[in-house]
């Protein structure tokens, strides 16, 4: 437990692309902070993979980077690491 420490709480805008088939898995989920339009800088993108029991099993951001320096649209072009 930490104690004398405040956090600071931010409402993102989440943006999730699901995969196709009976599990609906997320395949890709954005935040960005309100207002920020899906075709400008300003998210930041992971990518989920899941094994053939649709289990999670890694989580990589664009660029290997979780700045919020991507473009949403843009998210299947990047390189996940």
């Amino acid at each position: 437990m930490i104690t004398g420490h405040v956090l600071e709480q931010t409402q993102w805008t989440v943006a999730i692309e699901y995969g196709p088939g009976p599990a609906f898995n997320a395949l890709y989920v954005g935040e960005a902070l309100p207002g920020t339009p899906q075709n400008a800088v300003g998210w930041r993108i992971k990518r989920i993979t899941y094994d053939a029991d649709n289990n999670a099993t890694n989580v990589e951001w664009s660029q290997g980077d979780n700045s919020f320096s991507y473009i949403w649209a843009a998210r299947a072009t990047y390189v996940y690491s």
